[in-house]
C-alpha cells in the first residue's frame, strides 16, 4: 500500500504585505520576470467550475495511485497518459494542479508548480509548492485557508507567495478550502474575467 511522503520542512506562515508585488499584464502575458520558469503558462481566469473538476480529477489520481498494486508503476502509467492527452490536469503535477486552479480563480497569478516527488521521479523542487502573485486583498482569506489545512504560506524576496506543504494531501485540501470561499474571493472584485487582463493594483 502507497504510503505518503512526509517533508522534512518547517511550516510557516509569514506575509509581507509590503513586499507584494503585482506583475504588470506582459509579464504575465509572456512569463517575463515571472520566477524566470521557463515552462511558465498563463492560467489566470479559471472558472471556478474547472476547479472543481480539476479537484475531483485530482483526487481519483491520488486514490488511483493509493490503491495501486504498484504505486510507482501507476504513477509512471498516469504520466504516460498525460503524454498522450497534455491539456489533463492542465500540464500539472497531481496534487498541485488543484491549487494552481483555485489560485488562478481566486483572481491570483501562479507561476510555478510541483509536487516535490510526492509519488515518485524526479522533480524541480524538494516538497509540494505552488508560487503565485497575490493582492493584499487576497491575504486574510489565502492565510485562514493555509491555516485550516496545515500548508504553509511565506513571501519570497521577489514579492511574490508560495504555498507550500508537508504531505501532497494538504495541497487539494487547501484548494477546496478556496473552492468553499469561493464568493468571499470573488467579493474582492479580482476574479472577475476582466480581471485575467488587467493590471489594476
Amino acid at each position: 500500500m502507497f504510503e505518503h511522503i512526509h517533508f522534512d520542512i518547517d511550516i510557516e506562515r509569514k506575509i509581507s504585505v509590503e513586499r507584494l508585488r503585482w506583475p504588470s499584464a506582459r509579464q504575465v502575458r509572456d512569463g517575463s520576470g515571472l520566477g524566470g520558469n521557463r515552462d511558465y503558462c498563463d492560467l489566470r481566469g479559471q472558472p471556478w467550475s474547472d476547479v472543481t473538476d480539476v479537484l475531483r480529477e485530482e483526487y481519483e489520481l491520488i486514490e488511483r495511485i493509493e490503491l495501486a498494486e504498484n504505486p510507482v508503476e501507476e504513477s509512471e502509467l498516469i504520466e504516460e497518459e498525460f503524454t498522450d492527452d497534455p491539456g489533463g490536469m492542465m500540464g500539472l503535477d497531481i496534487g498541485v494542479a488543484s491549487t494552481v486552479a483555485a489560485l488562478s480563480a481566486a483572481g491570483c497569478v501562479p507561476f510555478a508548480s510541483c509536487n516535490g516527488g510526492a509519488f515518485g521521479g524526479p522533480h524541480h523542487e524538494s516538497h509540494p509548492l505552488v508560487v503565485f502573485c497575490a493582492r493584499r486583498e487576497h491575504l486574510p482569506l489565502l492565510l485562514a485557508a493555509a491555516e485550516l489545512t496545515g500548508v504553509g504560506m511565506e513571501s519570497g524576496q521577489m514579492g511574490e507567495v508560495m504555498v507550500y506543504a508537508d504531505d501532497i494531501r494538504r495541497m487539494p485540501a487547501f484548494a477546496a478550502t478556496l473552492l468553499e470561499n469561493r464568493d468571499l474571493f470573488d467579493g474582492l472584485g479580482f476574479s472577475d474575467t476582466e480581471a485575467k487582463y488587467s493590471d489594476r493594483a
